[in-house]
């Protein structure tokens, strides 16, 4: 991303570091999968916490200070209505899609 922010990427370096990212995302959700199903009840000792404090905390790192704010209340406006109004999982999805469009739009206009 150093590269990226200094106006020196290429489209070599950014499809190798995104192949690298898939390969290591596959293997750590296929370890993730096998060994999640060798804990029998994940609520009981807590872990089913660990999702929500492993995003927060990449949240949390991720944030850049005011310019941030306008992209994180409209992606937690519109995951809330979705919520409410659709149901299901699709809060997550619209929640994400509503902030990165307000991220590409404040990083344009900036």
């Amino acid at each position: 991303m150093g590269e990226f922010t200094k106006g020196r990427a290429r489209l070599g370096f950014l499809l190798g570091t995104g192949f690298i990212n898939y390969i290591f995302w596959l293997a750590s959700t296929m370890a993730g999968r096998t060994m999640g199903a060798l804990i029998p009840s994940p609520e009981s000792i807590g872990i089913d916490f660990a999702l929500t404090a492993v995003f927060l905390t990449i949240g949390a790192a991720g944030f850049r200070g005011r310019k941030d704010v306008l992209i994180v209340i409209v992606a937690v406006a519109v995951a809330l209505v979705t919520e409410h109004f659709i149901g299901g999982k699709w809060y997550i999805l619209a929640g994400g899609l509503a902030g990165s469009f307000t991220g590409w739009l404040t990083y344009e206009y900036s």
